[in-house]
This record gives structure tokens, sequence and C-alpha cells, in this order.
């Protein structure tokens, strides 16, 4: 319950701790801290190691994006010249047209926010 507190409140749990006078004895008192302290560290080492791998997700989407756009931009559109009397060609010219015209339109964007996160993760990593 102490660790939830303390990632709610953001606080170490050894400063929820010290404000419990309960506690008497200061063996008790320093032995608690130290796991306390280790637990904590452990769980700043996972948040850390949950934000790099956030960060290489991020990081192979952008990759994907680019991957993506250089392969449209080199097929140069196919479909244009396709004849569309064949029910399943025009389907799939369809098909296709309507990817690459969203892909255009959204893959900036997303292209934007996921550079945006990877900055702000490299400086949550290293603070």
């Amino acid at each position: 319950m102490l660790i939830s507190l303390s990632k709610v409140l953001d606080i170490p749990v050894n400063v929820l701790l010290e404000q419990n006078p309960s506690v008497e004895n200061e063996l008790e008192v320093k032995d608690l801290s130290l796991r306390l302290e280790a637990i904590n560290s452990y769980l700043v080492q996972k948040e850390k190691s949950r934000r790099k791998k956030l960060q290489k997700l991020l990081i192979l989407l952008c990759g994907l994006i680019v991957l993506i756009f250089g392969v449209l931009v080199c097929f140069n559109s196919p479909y244009l010249e396709w004849n569309y009397a064949n029910p399943e060609r025009a389907v799939l010219g369809v098909g296709y047209h309507v990817f690459e015209w969203l892909f255009f339109r959204v893959a900036p964007v997303i292209l934007i926010c996921a550079i945006t996160e990877i900055i702000v993760l490299k400086k949550a990593i290293r603070s």
C-alpha cells in the first residue's frame, strides 16, 4: 500500500514512513528504511526500463512510417494506370488509393507526435 501511495504522490516511501510515530525501535526504522530505499530504487529502475522500451518502440514506429513513405513515393501511385474493367482490380485500386490518401494525411501527425514523445522520454530518462 505504501508503494502505491508513493507512486501516486510521487515521493519516496521512506518519506512517508518517517512521519509515522508508531515505530519505536530505531533499528527497525533504519532496517525498514533501507529495505524501502531498495524497493524505491528498484521501482525507479523499472520505470526507466519501461520508458526506454517505449522510446525504442516509438523510434521503430518513426522508421516504419519513413519506410512506408519511401515505398509509396517509389511506386508513384501505380493504380492510376490500371484497367478498372476488372472488378477485383477496381476494388484493389480503390483500397490502394484510400490507404495512400489516409497515410499521407495521418502519418505526418503520428510522426511529429512520436518524435515529440521520444524527446520527452529522453529528457525523463536522463533525470
